[in-house]
Formats: C-alpha cells, sequence, structure tokens
C-alpha cells in the first residue's frame, strides 16, 4: 500500500506540462502517511545471508585449491625420492596416504601407511593375503634393500626357490648392493674403470652373485607390470592431483 502511494505521488509530481499548484496531492500524502513502514530487516537479512554464502563459498575454495597443491607437492617429493633411492612414510605425508587410500582403495600402492616394522608397509600388509604375488613381493624386497645392508632374509630366500627360482633378477638386485659397498659409492657410471674397490670381500661377493644370475635360466622384472596395476587402481582422473599421483 505504501509504495503504491509513493508511486502515485511521484508520477503525479514528475507529470511534464502540469503545473505543481494544479497538482491534487492530498490522497496519495494522507496514503503515504497513513500506511506503515515497511520493515527493512528481511532484505538486510537476505544480503547477509548472502554475504556469509559467498565468504563461505571463498574459503571453500581455498582449503580445496591448498589441499590439491599439497597433494600435488606431495606426488612430486614422492617421484623424485623413489627414483633417487629412498622411501616415503605415512606419518610425514598422512593427508596423502588417506587421500590414495580412498581413491583407491582395492591395491596397495607401495607407501609405508603404519608406523612399525616392515610386516607393517602396504606391501606386507598385501603379501600376509596373497604370498604368491610376485610383482608385490619384488617391491617390498626391492624398499627393503635399499634401507639395509643385510641382504636377502632366509624367509624371502625360501620364497624365491619356491615361486621364482630361475630368475636372475634376485642375485642381481643383491649384487648390485653388494658392489655399492665394494666400490665405497653408488655407482652410477663413473666413465671408464669407474671407482677403486675399496673393499674386497664384497666386491668378491658381487661378483659371485653376477656369475649366480648368469646361469639362471630367465629374467623377469615385474616392477612395470605392478605399476601398471598401480595406475588401474585409480578411477577416472577428477584433478590435477590425481594425474600427478
Amino acid at each position: 500500500m505504501r509504495d503504491e502511494a509513493k508511486g502515485e505521488l511521484m508520477a503525479r509530481v514528475g507529470h511534464a506540462g502540469v503545473p505543481y499548484e494544479m497538482l491534487d496531492l492530498r490522497e496519495p500524502s494522507e496514503r503515504l502517511e497513513a500506511s506503515p513502514p515497511k520493515n527493512p530487516w528481511p532484505r538486510r537479512a537476505t544480503l547477509l545471508a548472502a554475504l556469509v554464502v559467498s565468504l563461505a563459498t571463498v574459503a571453500t575454495s581455498v582449503v580445496l585449491q591448498s589441499r590439491e597443491f599439497s597433494l600435488m607437492t606431495m606426488a612430486t617429493m614422492i617421484s623424485f625420492t623413489s627414483r633417487m633411492g629412498g622411501g616415503t612414510f605415512a606419518n610425514e605425508n598422512p593427508l596423502l596416504a588417506d587421500y590414495v587410500r580412498n581413491r583407491a582403495p582395492n591395491l596397495p600402492l607401495g607407501t609405508v601407511v603404519l608406523q612399525g616394522g616392515e610386516s607393517e608397509t602396504e606391501p606386507g600388509l598385501w603379501l600376509a593375503k596373497h604370498p604368491d604375488d610376485l610383482a608385490m613381493f619384488q617391491e617390498q624386497v626391492t624398499r627393503r634393500l635399499r634401507i639395509t645392508t643385510t641382504g636377502l632374509s632366509d624367509q624371502e630366500k625360501d620364497h624365491i626357490s619356491r615361486l621364482d627360482p630361475g630368475n636372475a633378477l634376485w642375485p642381481l638386485m643383491q649384487a648390485a648392493r653388494h658392489g655399492n659397498t665394494a666400490f665405497g659409492v653408488v655407482y652410477r657410471g663413473m666413465g671408464p674403470g669407474g671407482p677403486p674397490v675399496s673393499d674386497e670381500s664384497e666386491f668378491q661377493n658381487a661378483l659371485r652373485l653376477f656369475s649366480e644370475a648368469a646361469g639362471k635360466s630367465s629374467y623377469s622384472d615385474r616392477s612395470l607390470s605392478l605399476k601398471r596395476r598401480q595406475i588401474d587402481a585409480f578411477p577416472r582422473s577428477r584433478s590435477l592431483a590425481d594425474d600427478m599421483i
């Protein structure tokens, strides 16, 4: 009612060509004065709610983008660490470990997800249920040989002799470790001659293992098949973090 009266009043005042003294403004003025004032709070509440929703949307976007960036950074660090021969632990990357488990729950991806001994790595947990999975067994042995100096355990040797006795991969993996110890460095191709031998016994162990590998009937590296299983374990990529992982 108040808006109608106000509109009529403004229409009459703004009517061109009519002198102001001839305009009868009493009726719309009376209706304007008699009408109750409009409550401003519903409009203010609507504007305030819209502001809160906008701020929440911006904050959510910032949090999601920060999480995405963190996941991408962790995935890059894992890739670099793996290529340089180190290990990656979930207590250092709990966000990434949880994300990977949620995205690919059907296959462990070779990361350490629990604090504790070797049996609590994802390969160890997987092998406890699938002891004949040679690809995952190779992953576990590879990771263990990177951080220990004891070589293959008796249990691992029995496992190899039972499931994969003719594969030259296993003695070559051990020969590389003995060779690195013999030279005192991680040998990465240092030109003709290479570094001098600093431990003759380790050097002889490396030669013995090379000879053992040469006598095997085959060579089978299953790391690529495991990588394919790791990739297939992920559903279709939905973010840059998925692509990086």
